[in-house]
């Protein structure tokens, strides 16, 4: 992996980055001043809508409709503007780690696999950001940014009327890497109070390790097998990865200088294990691969549009990012063959 101080970065902004910004930084300005008139022609029909409701419902219900047409310009010039610069810019950052580059796949990770896997069973749908394909360490590796969700009718606490809201079973980072450890069988990890187990042809497994089984239910077609890839030392870290993933990417955009002190996040030893389900992390081993669910909170290899595109942090910042989801590989040894 490569581990660059934040210097070292700044160097590789000015030679490869920054000469090729400056149409996207007119674009970014220009798209600031139409949110910003979306907004203010929104809060002025808002006010008018008001008054025409009093008078006339069907031309107030008319005008309210159109409010919604400059918000969805604005969100699908926003929408545009960052595939774009992903595809220009942020695929550059991609090449100082070798072999990854982003994928315009959709439905990389097939949800239907996703939902046979018994991990999140009330799950209704998929939504998909970004798919980072790549080769670390001789393990071949797919970043899956995407949500789980499910449908559910909740009453507003404004109008008091029912209404259909979408609500997250999972948000975060699905990292599907080839392991090195053969098996035959299928093992799932689930989330204790969240998962099923898949279909009769399973068994539940029931591990020593009380720390692990409190938050974790494990089913497989095959026990001894099951038992081979969950080894003690898989389990620590599996029980330390939610926690530790989410404090290295809360130092990301902390103003530390070297990756080496986010990557260092991932090896604490005597890091805290947290008793929330909401940092736990639900795990599938399928046909020679694992695929790790790592919930997260904030959205990856996005630039900030409120801010220049020529403050060279911002790119600091994805980069940290992905050094962060490589580490992974390296803290849970999936690119050692035994004594996982």
């Amino acid at each position: 992996m490569v581990g660059l101080y934040q210097q070292e970065f700044n160097d590789f902004y000015e030679q490869k980055i920054k000469p090729i910004v400056a149409p996207y930084e007119k674009k970014r300005v220009s798209l600031e001043f139409k949110k910003a008139a979306a907004v203010a022609f929104g809060f002025i029909t808002i006010m008018f809508c008001g008054y025409l409701l009093a008078k006339d419902n069907f031309l107030g219900c008319i005008l309210l409709v159109l409010i919604l047409i400059p918000f969805l310009y604005v969100w699908f010039l926003e929408d545009q503007f960052h595939k774009s610069f992903k595809k220009e810019i942020t695929s550059k950052i991609l090449l100082l780690f070798g072999n990854l580059y982003f994928s315009d796949s959709k439905n990389a990770i097939p949800y239907g696999d996703i939902k046979a896997w018994g991990l999140f069973p009330s799950s209704e749908g998929k939504t998909d950001d970004d798919v980072i394909i790549g080769l670390y360490k001789g393990c071949n590796f797919l970043i899956n940014e995407c949500g789980l969700y499910h449908i559910e009718s909740r009453r507003s606490s404004y109008s008091g009327k029912a209404r259909l809201e979408r609500v997250y079973d999972f948000s975060g980072l699905i990292i599907k890497i080839q392991m090195k450890k053969n098996f035959t069988s299928q093992t799932f990890v689930g989330i204790s109070g969240k998962c099923r187990k898949p279909n009769k042809l399973f068994q539940e497994v029931l591990l020593e390790s009380i720390a692990f089984m409190r938050n974790h239910k494990v089913y497989s077609t095959d026990q001894i097998e099951a038992r081979y890839l969950l080894t003690t030392g898989f389990m620590d870290r599996l029980c330390k990865l939610g926690d530790n993933f989410k404090y290295a990417v809360a130092t990301v955009g902390g103003g530390l200088d070297s990756t080496n002190q986010v990557s260092s996040a991932l090896s604490l030893a005597d890091y805290t294990i947290g008793d929330a389900k909401d940092d736990a992390v639900a795990v599938a081993f399928v046909g020679g691969f694992v695929y790790l669910f790592v919930p997260k909170g904030n959205d990856f290899f996005e630039v900030d549009t409120k801010r220049s595109l020529f403050d060279a942090e911002q790119y600091y910042t994805i980069y940290k990012q992905i050094n962060s989801i490589l580490e992974i590989i390296d803290f849970m040894k999936f690119d050692k063959n035994l004594g996982m």
